[in-house]
């Protein structure tokens, strides 16, 4: 429903080439069974992207969610420049993955296919296995679907911290 024109059309070009140049097709079809708010985030979660608007501009923007930056770039935020922590947390080693599987639809045979992926230290850490299965029905295609898996691995086996804070802008 909104007009073509809120689209920050460089941007998602952008984001168009490195889904092309990562060979990340999705074969999917909206039966209109579900929302459509719905099927956007289906679509972001198998490409590992998010869906936004740019203040600068009011525009929607795609960001492919890659290791496509220079750590010594981004901003610092220290005691200079934090006001306050209103929330902060870090995941325990018995909350992590050790295992992830994705289910994906396989082009050749047209069934559902698993690739399952591991992080062994996280396994030892917790002698067995924590795992999660996740379906990108979407992945037609072994190679998508065990990147998938190694990139969700990543973001659910490693202790990170989250939080919020109020920080100035200078």
């Amino acid at each position: 429903g909104y007009p073509a024109s809120v689209i920050d059309d460089a941007n998602f070009r952008a984001a168009a080439d490195t889904f092309y140049n990562e060979s990340l097709g999705l074969s999917m079809m909206w039966v209109q069974q579900e929302r459509v708010e719905d099927m956007i985030q289906n679509i972001l979660d198998h490409a590992g992207a998010v869906l936004a608007i740019a203040p600068e501009t009011g525009k929607f923007i795609l960001k492919p969610i890659r290791y496509d930056y220079t750590p010594a770039a981004l901003d610092v935020y220290d005691e200079s420049r934090i006001v306050a922590i209103d929330r902060f947390e870090r995941a325990g080693y018995g909350e992590l993955l050790g295992e992830v599987s994705v289910v994906y639809r396989d082009k050749r045979t047209n069934r559902d296919e698993t690739v399952t992926v591991q992080n062994l230290a996280v396994i030892q850490c917790q002698s067995g296995v924590v795992s999660e299965t996740t379906q990108y029905p979407g992945f037609s295609h072994h190679a998508n679907a065990a990147r998938a898996a190694m990139r969700d691995l990543k973001a659910k086996s490693v202790p990170l911290a989250r939080g919020t804070m109020v920080v100035n802008r200078h």
